[in-house]
């Protein structure tokens, strides 16, 4: 018989599909409690990703109340950030090189799922297909501005901001 898991631990289970799942209830970014299931090829797999959003949420990283794409995302982030604080030219460049480089490369991945590995191929591509190492510079810096708000709101989450945010609670 399987052990049964005490209130708030979450649920695993096998699908029939085969795929094990994992759910528990999390805080969202707006002070909602939301049920967020996880998947994977094994039980092992599943509770380490449940344990995984656990240790987050402990940390107090709540989770975003949507989950976007990156080109939905930046289509946000260009009305609400960029066209309402920064000159007019600004937003021309910023939409130009959303339009033409990051949107048809990078446009269907979700924001909390994007790598390194990922985005550097991505530029490697274009730097491949002729493009100059200025328009390249371009494309990363306006990434990077988008995927820094995108922190800011909480909708993804590094690492590195929660160490040193870590540190300053503690006083280091």
């Amino acid at each position: 018989m399987a052990k049964k898991r005490a209130i708030g631990e979450g649920t695993i289970y096998q699908r029939k599909d085969g795929r094990w799942e994992s759910a528990a209830y999390f805080l969202t970014t707006s002070g909602e409690r939301k049920r967020i299931r996880v998947y994977a090829k094994t039980r092992q797999e599943a509770r380490e990703k449940l344990m995984e959003a656990q240790a987050q949420a402990s940390r107090g990283i709540p989770v975003p109340d949507k989950t976007w794409r990156l080109g939905d995302y930046l289509d946000q982030w260009l009305e609400s950030v960029v066209r309402q604080h920064r000159r007019p030219a600004t937003y021309k460049q910023c939409e130009a090189v959303v339009r033409l480089y990051i949107k048809p490369r990078l446009g269907r991945h979700p924001v909390t799922g994007l790598s390194v590995a990922t985005v550097q191929a991505s530029l490697d591509q274009l730097l491949a297909a002729g493009r100059s190492p200025a328009t390249i510079h371009t494309v990363r810096k306006v990434l990077s501005a988008a995927l820094t708000n995108a922190m800011r709101q909480e909708l993804i989450f590094s690492e590195r901001c929660s160490t040193r945010s870590d540190a300053r609670l503690r006083g280091g």
